[in-house]
């Protein structure tokens, strides 16, 4: 994760994740995690279709 932090700019604020399929939420969690480590100060998700079951 090194290597994210130096790439990618963090001037803005906010950001969203989008993601072609929710199931467990594990995915948007994790992401959501490392930016806001990088300073994000609120990380919004879109997922296009939800898994079976949930």
């Amino acid at each position: 994760m090194h290597l994210l932090r130096e790439e990618i700019r963090t001037d803005f604020r906010r950001v969203i994740i989008i993601d072609d399929i929710y199931t467990t939420g594990n995915t948007v969690d994790q992401v959501a995690k490392v930016l806001k480590t990088m300073g994000f100060q609120k990380v919004y998700f879109l997922t296009i279709s939800i898994g079976q079951g949930y």
